[in-house]
């Protein structure tokens, strides 16, 4: 069963238990079905607070004699329960602002907790692992659009001048930043007594999960993928720890302390952190800003490198080429030597050129020319270098034997195919969401048969993507002319756009699919030329956002 809850959110229940509640003297009792959820609220009170101005009377017996300590919540009582343990008798304390009810467990109280709180709450690490169905199916989504034009907001105008104005580098070149802040004069508050908490709590959670994986993160690459395919000569590479080559500035590293301690047995040890923090919510842009200032400055020097680092980098990982091998070997050699002028090294070297590869030592190599044709990550594609292709393995895990529209939804919304090279597949995925969706039932509740066999199906095709494969370079060497061919189409179900590029040199000529983009016919039926219409719109935003991304 599902419950909602405050602003909409759901929680899946999946199990019941059946408990008892008493009192201390064991008067009261009774029996109660217990829904079990992973979380009930976060810890109330916010924070602890004093009560050693507060004068009970002789007669009251707490209920929660630590009501003012800071702590977790084990069971959410119904409004049923509640009045049942009511009894007579009520005391106002504190100048009226403290109410004592009366209870078979003894005096509860209540009161506004913002009198005890001890300033704003500041968070300075949040993590979100993309583990919600929403999220997930959210991102299949917005893969598929056309990003617009990007404007610069008033925010990161002000970050940028602060940027600026505080940005240094030391005796080695690397820089130090100091982090964007909100508010000047801001007051973190008693926070180590909640970290020591959540650090016993975290050891705990290893001691069960000993092999707890981070989320990954997912990116709109659109433009760089786009431009890494034009190439001749690609070559892609990894920035090594990139944010702990980047300073924090002294004065703020107070902002960044941890606990921890090398097991449950060892004390705990406050340590304060020097560079940029995974985590932290300016850490990516202080990061590319870095990078950013670092081919400004050296453009001068390393004119080949400064395009690199401005268009096909991406955080931590570049992605690039040239149409030569001569000029693909200049480009990596300033490259290499602009990003250790910033004190930043690169690694993970792959080429579909053996010759770009044979100056990089081999622990700097994520592709070695042998034998075995491995496959490398770029940006969640596959690409084989040796052939110089892209691989689609996805990972399929087995479908269950229960098949609902959560499982059918959470499945699809794991497909990855950011450039559209999978459109004709994806594009079913889409009219099955939709034909689902209007069947109008519950999220656990079963699928009809016609639907459970389509997704069967469905998925059982994907497995043949393992064979599929696509070029990554869309021009031949030495083109002489360069032509860019769009198509647009539609049916009652769906219409799409498509751009391929042809090629010629003085010997042939060559045409590739650079990308495409597809849309489910909306639930309110339009004639077919309404629907080529919306296709050709569809093919020319997608047009216009080509030419601006890359220059054929």
């Amino acid at each position: 069963m599902s419950v909602s809850g405050l602003g909409g959110s759901n929680v899946n229940i999946k199990s019941k238990i059946k408990g008892v509640i008493s009192n201390g003297s064991g008067s009261y009792k009774r029996v109660v079905d217990f829904h079990v959820v992973p979380k009930i609220t976060n810890m109330i009170p916010v924070n602890s607070f004093d009560i050693s101005h507060i004068v009970f009377p002789s007669n009251v017996h707490l209920a929660d004699p630590t009501f003012n300590t800071s702590n977790s919540i084990d069971a959410l009582l119904s409004a049923d329960i509640f009045f049942d343990i009511l009894k007579d008798g009520k005391y106002k304390l504190d100048n009226g602002n403290l109410i004592l009810q009366n209870t078979k467990f003894g005096y509860i109280i209540s009161d506004n907790t913002s009198r005890f709180s001890s300033g704003s709450l500041h968070c300075g690490l949040i993590t979100k692992d993309f583990e919600t169905l929403n999220d997930t199916l959210k991102s299949f989504w917005e893969i598929e659009e056309i990003v617009p034009t990007k404007f610069v907001s008033d925010e990161l105008k002000k970050c940028d001048e602060h940027f600026l104005k505080t940005m240094a580098r030391d005796t080695n070149g690397r820089f130090c930043v100091e982090m964007p802040m909100k508010d000047n004069d801001i007051e973190l508050g008693q926070s180590k007594s909640t970290a020591i908490r959540r650090l016993k709590l975290l050891e705990r959670r290893f001691v069960r999960e000993p092999h707890i994986k981070g989320g990954t993160i997912q990116p709109d690459l659109f433009d760089i993928l786009l431009r890494f395919r034009k190439y001749v000569v690609a070559f892609s590479s990894d920035i090594k720890k990139m944010f702990r080559q980047i300073k924090v500035q002294e004065h703020q590293q107070d902002f960044l302390r941890i606990l921890w301690r090398p097991s449950p047995e060892e004390d705990i040890v406050s340590y304060r952190l020097k560079t940029v923090t995974y985590g932290t919510k300016p850490a990516p842009y202080l990061a590319t800003r870095c990078l950013l200032q670092l081919a400004h400055e050296g453009k001068n020097k390393y004119p080949l490198a400064t395009p690199v680092i401005e268009n096909s980098t991406y955080m931590d990982d570049i992605l690039s080429g040239a149409d030569d091998i001569t000029t693909a070997k200049e480009m990596q050699r300033q490259l290499i030597g602009l990003m250790k002028e910033g004190c930043f090294h690169l690694y993970k070297w792959s080429a579909n050129s053996e010759e770009l590869l044979k100056d990089v030592p081999t622990e700097n190599k994520e592709f070695l020319f042998n034998e075995n044709d491995e496959l490398v990550k770029t940006l969640r594609l596959s690409w084989r270098p040796r052939e110089d292709t892209f691989m689609y393995q996805m990972n399929l895990q087995e479908v269950p034997v229960t098949i609902t529209k959560r499982t059918v939804l959470s499945f699809i919304s794991k497909l990855y195919d950011p450039l559209g090279l999978l459109q004709p597949i994806i594009i079913k995925a889409k009219m099955m969401i939709q034909k689902i969706w209007l069947l109008k039932i519950d999220w656990d509740q079963n699928l009809p048969r016609q639907e459970i066999e389509n997704f069967q199906r469905y998925v059982a095709e994907l497995h043949q993507l393992k064979d599929f494969k696509i070029p990554r370079c869309i021009l031949l060497k030495d083109s002489v002319a360069v032509q860019l061919i769009g198509f647009a189409d539609a049916s009652a179900q769906a219409y799409g756009a498509c751009l391929y590029v042809k090629s010629e040199n003085a010997n042939e000529t060559q045409i590739r699919l650079l990308c495409s983009k597809t849309r489910v016919a909306p639930l309110k039926t339009l004639s077919i030329p309404r629907l080529e219409l919306l296709a050709a719109t569809l093919l020319s935003k997608l047009t216009s956002n080509i030419i601006k991304i890359i220059d054929l």
